[in-house]
């Protein structure tokens, strides 16, 4: 566990280029990340976990509060990447919460590779961003499946970033999110569906495809 911390608590990569493979990370948590180099002219932010050039990762049981960022950041790899790098590739968040932090939960794909992200069973508190949100890479023609199965957020504030699912697809990706099970008590008093500012759902294609397949999801408030 890390507390007090800035950039990263938890962090994989691999400095030559290569693949992290069979990443395990259970009962962990993540506490008071501050000083992101995104306040200070930067492109980075902080996360409780960030597993990068990552092929299979389970990540159960662990928390992320206070993060001044994110919460847990997942991404497949670097664009560089080829089908021949890997065997396969997934990521499992199960049974995690992120509270007071920027974007809960981000799920990317960077390379040419298909991913399957599956979310079971987290939770997203006071986030200021979105809950779940990722994005594709430009150019690659790759595919990122998205599942999520008994999601609870809660929003007691709205900000402009305020989304409970915002998935953006580059150039020839496709993302396809497919949720069973959510609920979600908040501010929102309009439209479920939003392309641009704060919503339950929202998309910003960027001439790539994002499909929604939605069951079972409700507003409590």
């Amino acid at each position: 566990s890390a507390y007090d911390f800035t950039r990263i608590g938890l962090v994989t990569d691999s400095p030559d280029g290569g693949i992290i493979e069979d990443c395990v990370i259970d009962n962990c948590s993540f506490e008071y990340g501050h000083h992101y180099s995104y306040l200070y002219g930067g492109t980075e932010f902080n996360s409780g976990i960030w597993l990068e050039n990552t092929a299979r990762s389970i990540i159960k049981n662990c928390t992320a509060k206070n993060t001044n960022g994110r919460g847990f950041t997942v991404t497949s790899g670097v664009a560089s990447l080829t089908i021949a790098d890997y065997t396969e590739c997934y990521s499992i968040i199960d049974s995690c919460v992120a509270e007071d932090t920027g974007a809960g939960f981000v799920l990317d794909q960077m390379s040419v590779v298909n991913i399957n992200h599956r979310v079971i069973n987290c939770s997203a508190i006071n986030c200021t961003g979105q809950d779940i949100t990722g994005e594709s890479s430009s150019d690659t023609g790759s595919i990122s499946n998205v599942y999520v199965s008994n999601f609870y957020s809660e929003k007691s504030f709205v900000t402009s970033q305020a989304r409970c699912l915002d998935f953006r697809a580059g150039v020839g990706g496709t993302i396809n999110v497919i949720v069973n099970g959510f609920k979600v008590k908040s501010d929102f008093d309009h439209s479920t569906f939003a392309y641009a500012g704060n919503g339950h759902i929202s998309e910003y294609s960027n001439f790539g495809t994002v499909n929604y397949t939605i069951k079972d999801f409700k507003d409590t408030n």
